[in-house]
């Protein structure tokens, strides 16, 4: 049985701050880019330039190489992920700011997790390697049938937390991310530190594109 969503912080933009976690919480796009890089080799896959790899991040691994290549999907998806855990604890590094931040939402009230489209275990190790506070919930890619920029995710954390569409936002680097949280019916914000543009972020319309974490502090808990 969860326990009841803290409604009640006047210090609190919304009550459930949900973060996508790698480009937002978590600096892994120079990983994310090189575990690519590294299948495109292996794979013989050429021509496909760094802004369009990044702009893939956020999105389920086996629906892109999919796009890519069908019969070699699994495969590639594979070798990603051997690459990318492999080098996972020595390249995933806390972005300035994201563990103060996490930690003045929870002391405010908030009730925060983390939406991703990675599993679950490397998540929770990711945020363990970067001395993330604990957080309510952490929903990755095998909570769900459906992902990113489809609300399934977004959805699931809501009823794992017991909480309404309409007393969260959440909060992520990519377009799909904000996508998601309208679909979800959720408000939206996107950070300009990780893998998207401002300008892609702005197309989507969110309550805000921040630059910093303190900024996402004013807005998030503008009395903290």
């Amino acid at each position: 049985m969860t326990s009841p969503v803290r409604t009640d912080s006047p210090a609190l933009l919304r009550p459930v701050v949900l973060f996508d976690l790698d480009g937002t919480l978590v600096d892994t796009v120079g990983l994310i880019v090189d575990s690519y890089a590294h299948v495109f080799e292996r794979f013989g896959i050429t021509g496909i330039e760094e802004a369009e790899v990044r702009s893939w991040i956020g999105l389920a691994l086996e629906e892109t190489f999919e796009a890519l290549d069908p019969v070699r999907a699994p495969a590639m998806a594979e070798a990603y992920r051997a690459f990318n855990v492999g080098h996972h604890d020595e390249r995933i590094a806390p972005y300035p700011g994201a563990d103060a931040h996490v930690g003045t939402l929870l002391d405010a009230g908030a009730d925060v997790g983390v939406v991703t489209s990675k599993g679950s275990e490397l998540a929770r190790r990711g945020l363990t390697a970067t001395s993330m506070p604990a957080l309510d919930v952490v929903i990755g890619k095998e909570h769900t049938l459906a992902h990113k920029p489809d609300p399934a995710p977004l959805r699931h954390a809501l009823e794992v937390l017991g909480a309404r569409a309409e007393d969260a936002v959440y909060v992520g680097d990519a377009a799909t991310d904000l996508q998601a949280a309208h679909a979800a019916g959720m408000a939206a914000v996107g950070v300009t530190w990780g893998a998207g543009t401002r300008p892609a972020l702005e197309a989507q319309d969110p309550l805000a594109v921040v630059d910093s974490f303190a900024e996402l502090t004013g807005l998030l808990a503008p009395e903290r």
